[in-house]
């Protein structure tokens, strides 16, 4: 039986400076069953059961959050000029 573990942390610059980091543990565990001596054959080369559980960081912050801080790029001065502007 194998046992793996991983502490990761990452970090993203959009978010608020309080809250740009997080930690994302994982476990994972592992058998190779062809190392039995019920399962031990000519035909049988690797036999293994593998699982995993981990946590995923979650990017719960709405989509292209930088036009908030950057703007779209228009700018208007007053409604004639945009009326003018379309005409």
């Amino acid at each position: 039986m194998y046992w793996t573990h991983l502490l990761s942390g990452s970090a993203a610059s959009i978010l608020e400076p309080g809250h740009r980091w997080g930690i994302f543990p994982s476990v994972g565990a592992a058998w190779i069953m062809s190392e039995e001596a019920a399962l031990k054959s000519d035909w049988l080369n690797l036999l293994k059961l593998r699982a995993s559980y981990g946590i995923s960081g979650r990017a719960d912050y709405g989509t292209d959050p930088y036009l908030d801080v950057y703007g779209t790029g228009e700018v208007i001065i007053s409604e004639k000029i945009r009326q003018a502007s379309v005409v």
